[in-house]
């Protein structure tokens, strides 16, 4: 969470690019470039600590679609593999039509009929994109109905809803196609170093069908706190659907580091403690041994970063109340 000045601002800014800049000049009107760099910095650290999360979440998301649909693919089709990991993707994507993602990037990643790619190695290079539309498939080669109804329960054991008769419903099924959409859209901006706190308009949680498009719920913010609030809103949307995916790997993550500094990351004291840099307390490593005035600095300060040898080694902030 280093987050001190550089020896060089203006060079600095100059290679971070006005134009990536220009979000954060106008939505938070910084006072000065120190205040520009800082706000910076201060997404760099909330999106590092997000893709952590959705790090964990994506590697479950994925296991419990191929375990799941290893299951159908075995008791339905023959299946090169076993009934936890078989190539179940050749049941619902072939013939390669060429007319989706996921037809086109499985036809790269399965290799030649020769030598096919075992499945586990298939499901770990798929990108995060092309699990949301695996619920497309609603008929698999064979023409036979894929029971998502029953599917679903299997992929998501931490959800309340465990009956066929809830996830037999399309609208149902289009809740959660949108908040896997929602966790992917988080997750592209953070790859591709998008500002993590900009958002548009919220939507409804569903998906946009001809009869029912998709309604806005929330206009997009226009200030910090709306846009901390949004943040911590989707935040929550996430950790819940980790939740579904997994209570153990969501119990865990809840009593985590990452969790307890992201809860403080996209609080208001954070962002104005990266935004006022480098206005933070400094107390020296030998002070907490010795606990000579750490009560107060630390009551006064919501940040203070620990030296030694005039070295950064760590930094205590208070959670937000």
């Amino acid at each position: 969470m280093h987050h001190l000045l550089p020896a060089d601002l203006a060079q600095t800014l100059a290679d971070i690019s006005t134009a990536r800049l220009s979000s954060y000049q106008n939505f938070f009107s910084p006072a000065n470039d120190e205040e520009l760099y800082g706000l910076y910095c201060w997404n760099d650290a909330v999106s590092s600590r997000y893709m952590r999360l959705i790090g964990i979440l994506e590697v479950i998301l994925r296991n419990r679609l191929h375990t799941a649909l290893s299951g159908y693919a075995w008791n339905h089709h023959t299946s090169n593999g076993s009934q936890d990991s078989n190539d179940w993707y050749m049941k619902l994507y072939r013939p390669f039509t060429g007319n989706s993602t996921g037809d086109r990037t499985l036809k790269k990643k399965i290799g030649k009929p020769a030598t096919p790619t075992a499945p586990n190695k298939v499901i770990a290079s798929m990108t995060y994109g092309f699990w949301p539309h695996v619920l497309d498939k609603t008929l698999d080669n064979n023409g036979i109905v894929v029971p998502w109804d029953t599917l679903i329960p299997a992929i998501l054991p931490g959800h309340h809803q465990r009956a066929a008769t809830y996830w037999g419903v399309q609208a149902h099924q289009d809740a959660l196609f949108a908040r896997l959409l929602l966790v992917g859209d988080l997750r592209n901006r953070v790859a591709h170093f998008e500002p993590l706190w900009k958002f548009g308009e919220e939507l409804s949680e569903t998906r946009d069908r001809a009869h029912a498009p998709r309604t806005v719920v929330n206009p997009a913010p226009t200030t910090i706190p709306d846009s901390l609030q949004r943040l911590q809103l989707y935040y929550q949307r996430t950790t819940q659907l980790l939740h579904w995916l997994s209570k153990g790997r969501a119990a865990d993550y809840s009593e985590s580091e990452n969790h307890q500094t992201l809860r403080w990351l996209m609080s208001e004291d954070a962002l104005l403690s990266f935004r006022s840099l480098p206005g933070h307390g400094e107390i020296r490593l030998s002070s907490l041994t010795k606990g000579w005035g750490l009560k107060g600095e630390l009551r006064e300060r919501k940040f203070v970063v620990v030296t030694d040898k005039k070295k950064a080694v760590g930094r205590y902030y208070r959670e937000p109340s």
